[in-house]
């Protein structure tokens, strides 16, 4: 019987940074996506917001890769949708 590597995985964490072009929209874009990870945390995956210095920066933590992705592509598009709506460029 074969194990897979992945099956191995009990925890993955992973840390993005967001700094947007105009530093006077960073506390808009943090404002505008907070409220969303009030909701958090779903099933395994747990979410926390903070700013750093220039940066939005999100936290992921989860069980699994498939939880990761759908966390990470959850959290880009708000943040996307905050900053396009603040006009930048992203």
């Amino acid at each position: 019987m074969s194990t897979s590597t992945l099956d191995l995985i009990s925890k993955i964490e992973v840390q993005i940074r967001f700094a947007p072009e105009k530093l006077e929209n960073l506390e808009k874009i943090y404002s505008s996506v907070f409220p969303e990870f009030v909701k958090w945390p779903k099933g395994n995956t747990t979410v926390r917001l903070h700013k750093e210095k220039q940066f939005v920066c999100a936290y992921i933590q989860a069980k699994s890769l498939s939880e990761i992705r759908a966390a990470l592509n959850t959290i880009h598009s708000w943040l996307y949708i905050a900053a396009r709506i603040l006009g930048e460029n992203v």
